[in-house]
């Protein structure tokens, strides 16, 4: 048995949405539900915050929302695919 672990530092922020809804497709996601999490992912924008203040608005076009409950899913189905970039022939050295 091989274990493979990664440490992926803001992970959620770093998901390609574009690759994420092909997955969703391959994986028989269509329809309307296709193009509500679609619109869900689409057009996000941030702010950040110092001494009180807040800048002004900037726009995301990378990652899954942080903080709604349908992110940690569609995050898990995005890494799902990571075993697909693998090459089974690697060659581990201990």
């Amino acid at each position: 048995m091989i274990g493979v672990f990664l440490y992926l530092s803001a992970a959620f922020d770093r998901v390609w949405r574009q690759k994420l809804i092909g997955i969703l497709h391959s994986l028989g996601i269509s329809g309307n539900i296709l193009l509500r999490i679609n619109d869900f992912l689409r057009d996000r924008r941030f702010a950040g915050r110092a001494n009180g203040r807040f800048s002004r608005t900037h726009r995301s076009w990378a990652g899954v929302p942080q903080g709604s409950v349908l992110s940690p899913l569609l995050f898990l189905l995005y890494m799902n695919t990571v075993d697909n970039h693998i090459v089974n022939e690697a060659k581990i050295a201990c």
